[in-house]
């Protein structure tokens, strides 16, 4: 992934390079991606905002459409969506329309009312 490729290169990325590798995970429903660039964001302290947590739950949604994933991972899928927004909860970021708009789509992705 060229993310990647830009840390070898010691291109140092910031919130929107990271939002929008999020919206590329978000469109393949590649939630390991979405991992590593979180775990890459807590090592060199980039801080989570509402773009990034919209990001995040994009991509939950997303990975509810893979061809034959299992119920159970659906359901870790939106179980996560929920601590996302604890996280925000405790760090005092708002709910906005595109978060909301953003469970709404997992949630129909995930065939769940």
């Amino acid at each position: 992934m060229k993310f990647w490729r830009m840390i070898e290169d010691n291109v140092i990325p910031d919130n929107h390079t990271i939002v929008a590798v999020l919206w590329a995970t978000s469109k393949l429903g590649d939630v390991k991606t979405a991992a590593d660039i979180i775990g890459y964001m807590k090592r060199f302290n980039i801080p989570m905002n509402d773009h990034v947590y919209n990001g995040l739950i994009k991509t939950y949604g997303g990975a509810c459409l893979i061809k034959d994933v299992a119920p159970t991972h659906i359901d870790q899928y939106l179980e996560d969506i929920w601590k996302l927004v604890d996280q925000m909860e405790e760090k005092g970021i708002d709910m906005n329309i595109h978060i909301l708009n953003s469970i709404t789509l997992a949630y129909c992705n995930a065939n769940k009312t």
